[in-house]
């Protein structure tokens, strides 16, 4: 809970600071382009850590596919989740909110003018490649040739992404303080908006469970990973602290996979199934690590709703995780 009131009030002071230098925004370009670098160094460390921890590489050995599997179908059933959600709201594929009288009007629904083409995003590749650099790096400075110490380097590159994490939330602040729009978007959206993190939740529980049919995992532990939300520094240890270690490491590895996949993909998600879609995909981190993808891929709405998503699951997760663990069913 301290953490999320600190991105809110990091995201507070950046928007304060970019609403005095509104008529100045023009000199600012660069922002863009340092929060580009910010995401990308998060994606490299966390590429690290995976990669220099010899624990997670003897689980990706023994439980990688179990992992890749489980964050990518409860990423599926969030998509289609949030892409129905978004039409029944009245969100149009730009994520723009388009009146009730409007949305029966030609054009109102939001499929997209141009040529259909998919076309990947550069920052795509780059992110694809922090992730392997990362990890390339960990294995071999770490877990091979042991130059570099496990427990220094975890340290040193958990404190980089606690402190790179404050500043992207800033920036994300900074930028819509630029725009000047969020008050009326928020306003518009209204009620409306907690609607997608209830989804958000639905869907991803649903695809957990959807996977354990062709997995060895009972009613508790599906339920056990499925509430992590993609919090995998935290939600996991809660489950390995409560005795249930494999499911604890495939929680982490799961959430862990999923928040790569979504920063990679955030891009072509919005660009050929809708803006809302992305708003959801890394649950909890929506409001942090993935934040900065999502604003520069899709526009300030849909930040408000990531950001509105993320700091759901950030106050839910540290109350439910705990009751659920201590379940006996």
């Amino acid at each position: 809970m301290v953490t999320a009131l600190l991105y809110l009030g990091f995201a507070g002071l950046g928007y304060f600071i970019g609403s005095r230098f509104r008529d100045k925004k023009d000199k600012f370009g660069w922002l863009g382009r340092l929060l580009t670098f910010i995401v990308f160094s998060l994606i490299t460390c966390m590429g690290y850590k995976m990669g220099s921890s010899e624990s997670v590489i003897h689980d990706i050995m023994e439980i990688g596919i179990n992992s890749v599997i489980l964050a990518v179908v409860p990423l599926l059933f969030t998509i289609a989740g949030l892409s129905i959600t978004r039409r029944l709201v009245g969100y149009n594929k730009t994520g723009e909110l388009v009146p009730k009288d409007e949305r029966k009007l030609k054009g109102s629904s939001g499929r997209s003018s141009g040529t259909g083409k998919t076309v990947i995003p550069r920052t795509t590749f780059l992110y694809m490649g922090g992730v392997l650099m990362g990890f390339v790096f960990g294995y071999f400075m770490v877990v091979k040739n042991n130059i570099i110490d496990f427990e220094k380097g975890y340290s040193v590159v958990g404190t980089y992404i606690t402190y790179a994490l404050y500043m992207m939330v800033f920036l994300v602040g900074v930028d819509l303080g630029f725009d000047g729009t969020a008050p009326k978007l928020m306003k518009q959206a209204g009620l409306k908006t907690l609607i997608f993190p209830l989804v958000v939740g639905i869907a991803t529980l649903v695809g957990v469970y959807a996977c354990t049919f062709f997995m060895e995992y009972d009613a508790h532990e599906s339920l056990m990973i499925g509430a992590t939300f993609c919090w995998y520094s935290l939600a996991p240890n809660i489950i390995i602290d409560g005795g249930f270690v494999a499911a604890g490491a495939v929680a982490f590895l799961s959430n862990f996979f999923r928040v790569i996949i979504t920063l990679i993909t955030v891009p072509i998600v919005a660009q050929k199934v809708g803006y809302v879609e992305t708003t959801g995909m890394a649950v909890a981190a929506s409001m942090d690590v993935c934040i900065g993808t999502i604003e520069s891929s899709t526009n300030k709405t849909c930040a408000i709703i990531a950001f509105v998503t993320g700091c759901v699951f950030t106050f839910l997760i540290p109350v439910t995780m705990p009751i659920i663990v201590a379940m006996n069913f």
